[in-house]
């Protein structure tokens, strides 16, 4: 069974049963104020106090005539996910798939008051439904379900911004460069694309997408170290692009020696870590030669390089 802000709350038996017949009438409509999993093919009556998002960042689809969620008066309310309720009194709805939805406007003082009266056990729960989520964070994603717990009081932001970085996957990403000439190809200096330098130090899991090639190498190398600001960081994977492009530019004989020297010294973490080349075959001979060059040069917590031979 799914868990929900609901199944959090330590109530007498009487109003248990109240709390089980949430969302069956318009009487008892569920007021959306964090997030809810709600089930496929099942009616539900809801009462949105702000605006309601329908599903995540993780299922992107474009908008269809396939409606995902509907009023049961036939109106077609969502058609693509994630999508946007707005706001209109209680309704009753009923999802063609099961999936959360996500209240993404302003709490309330009620909150706050309920909030606080809450066991930090309880708090991390509800944090952890919340804020906790099932796919890696992308670097351009915006935490509208984190900002808006940092709104509301001290002890709540300090929590909520602790566990949501802490707990989280992230996703980062060289920056790409945007001019072409050569002047400007030799002043272009790589970032990497992600949350912002103040909270850098909280995250400890991170997906580094990058290709083969210099200037990503030595971008790993300098996050590696910590100078960008990961310094928390208990586990890496490298996702190396490995596509069509990629291989094309190393396609020649002997170009596979020309990456092993394109990717100089050893890139060192003090995390555990592990390494995935991202390929259309896993069976092209280049991509063991990849594997066998990279496994040398990337290091993780425990590992000493490996002399060339």
């Amino acid at each position: 069974m799914e868990p929900s802000i609901m199944s959090l709350t330590s109530s007498p038996s009487n109003e248990c049963d109240e709390v089980s017949r949430l969302g069956e009438s318009p009487l008892t409509p569920i007021k959306l104020l964090t997030s809810m999993h709600l089930r496929a093919n099942k009616d539900y009556w809801i009462h949105p106090t702000s605006r309601i998002r329908v599903g995540d960042w993780d299922k992107i689809i474009r908008p269809s005539h396939f409606p995902y969620l509907v009023a049961t008066d036939g109106r077609t309310l969502c058609n693509q996910l994630p999508g946007i309720i707005l706001p209109s009194g209680a309704m009753q709805i009923r999802l063609v798939e099961s999936c959360w939805l996500h209240a993404v406007g302003p709490m309330g003082a009620a909150f706050v008051d309920g909030w606080n009266k809450l066991a930090v056990e309880l708090k991390v729960n509800i944090l952890n439904i919340d804020l906790r989520k099932p796919y890696k964070i992308r670097y351009d994603d915006h935490p509208a379900s984190l900002l808006r717990l940092l709104r509301l009081t001290p002890e709540m932001a300090d929590l909520s911004k602790g566990f949501y970085y802490k707990t989280n996957t992230f996703e980062l990403k060289p920056l790409q460069k945007l001019a072409t000439t050569i002047r400007h190809d030799l002043q272009y200096k790589p970032t990497l694309r992600g949350p912002p330098p103040t909270v850098r130090n909280l995250i400890c899991k991170v997906v580094f997408k990058c290709s083969v090639n210099i200037k990503d190498w030595e971008l790993l190398r300098t996050f590696a170290t910590g100078t960008t600001g990961y310094t928390g960081l208990c586990h890496v994977e490298i996702r190396v692009e490995w596509g069509s492009q990629a291989r094309a530019q190393w396609a020649q004989p002997g170009s596979m020696e020309n990456v092993k020297k394109a990717l100089q010294g050893y890139v060192q973490f003090s995390c555990a870590g592990r390494i995935e080349i991202v390929c259309e075959n896993a069976r092209e001979p280049t991509v063991r030669v990849l594997e066998e060059i990279l496994e040398r040069k990337v290091l993780f917590e425990g590992s000493e390089p490996v002399p060339e031979g």
